[in-house]
């Protein structure tokens, strides 16, 4: 529910819901040299473990606004959400599983968040505003196993902001500019157990700082030109002890440091309500690691760091009245580029064949589609 018209106190009121199944299941069959299973001492595996889980969430929360006059703006907000989680495992006998049988795990946890607000209207069509605002990621269970807690707490983080609007030259340009800080806190990280098993546990501290620029301008009537950027130092400042073979100071994984895109659109008016539209734009995404960076330990998994790479894509559509026939070449250049990497190696050589397997994602080839969509 929401305030109606443009009073000086306005609010907004709701409430949210959610209920989600899923299952996960994990096991280890090993393989001799030519592909075929081997036949295990215990069977149906090594390891075999299934996870059905339920997680149910509700929430509510509030937003008020007080326009303290034609200038000044102040909204404050605040919203509470309570979620279970339920596990039923069942964990099948063994060499890798510490104890078989069915299990239950279960969490429940309460969190509140919050946010304020000042605007600063120097006139209609320039805005400055400071936000400060709270967020957090619900925890959960872990697997049962011997040394490991049985669940993880939230992660909550703490986004301060400082930013400016503006419309100018005629109505012509816009350009929204930012600087941010975020604090994130007991963030759920992998730990180590003595008995060498790896677990989530809460625990360190990370900082994210940078800022954002968007912009578009309208160089002719039917000319537009939209630039976007972005830099964004974001690392590790602490970990706990079980986790210390997580190196500080390192860029989070799919973090890139600087980010930015450039895109042209040419509007052109045809006969009576027909209009096409033509677009292209470059997108640049800096080097990432593509995983925590890590410290030699029993416990640790190979970090890559990938190049920055540049993508182009390109659109064209028709439109008349409610309907757009819209034509796309995503990546039309098809740049192949690393998005995502292995925990466990980038590159593996087959020991009986000597053949060489990527352990990669890669951005998505050339793709070529139509859209027709329709507006009522």
């Amino acid at each position: 529910m929401v305030s109606a018209g443009d009073t000086h106190l306005e609010w907004l009121i709701g409430a949210f819901l959610t209920h989600e199944n899923s299952d996960n299941t994990q096991a280890i069959v090993p393989y001799d040299y030519a592909y075929q299973p081997v036949e295990p001492t215990f069977p149906p595996g090594l390891y075999l473990v299934d996870i059905p889980e339920v997680f149910d969430e509700y929430a509510a929360f509030a937003d008020l606004t007080w326009k303290i006059n034609s200038a000044v703006a102040v909204t404050g907000g605040v919203r509470y959400a309570h979620n279970d989680q339920r596990f039923d495992i069942y964990q099948a006998p063994g060499p890798l599983v510490g104890e078989s049988g069915f299990f239950h795990v279960g969490t429940h946890e309460g969190v509140t968040t919050w946010l304020g607000s000042l605007q600063y209207h120097f006139n209609p069509k320039t805005m400055l505003y400071a936000r400060v605002a709270s967020g957090y990621r619900p925890g959960g269970p872990n697997t049962p196993l011997p040394g490991v807690p049985d669940t993880i707490g939230s992660d909550s983080m703490i986004n301060y902001e400082l930013g400016v609007k503006s419309t100018f030259l005629n109505d012509r340009a816009h350009v929204e500019f930012d600087v941010y800080h975020i604090d994130w806190k007991n963030i759920q990280l992998t730990a180590t157990a003595p008995s060498g098993v790896t677990y989530l546990a809460n625990g360190g501290r990370s900082i994210s700082r940078g800022l954002e620029l968007a912009s578009q301008l309208q160089l002719l009537d039917h000319l537009s030109l939209a630039v976007n950027a972005a830099y964004n130092d974001a690392h590790l400042k602490s970990v706990i002890a079980d986790a210390n073979f997580l190196r500080t100071g390192y860029q989070l994984p799919n973090a890139p440091t600087e980010t930015a895109s450039v895109a042209v659109n040419y509007d052109l008016p045809l006969q009576g309500a027909w209009r096409a539209r033509f677009g292209a734009a470059l997108r640049y995404v800096g080097w990432q690691w593509l995983g925590l960076v890590e410290s030699a330990s029993p416990a640790t998994t190979p970090t890559v760091r990938a190049p920055g790479y540049g993508a182009l894509d390109l659109n064209a559509s028709l439109r008349y009245q409610g309907y757009t026939l819209s034509a796309y070449a995503r990546n039309a250049t098809s740049r192949l580029a690393i998005t995502g990497a292995s925990q466990q190696s980038l590159v593996v050589v087959n020991s009986a064949t000597g053949a060489t397997q990527i352990n990669a994602t890669f951005l998505q080839p050339r793709t070529i589609g139509l859209a027709l969509d329709y507006a009522f």
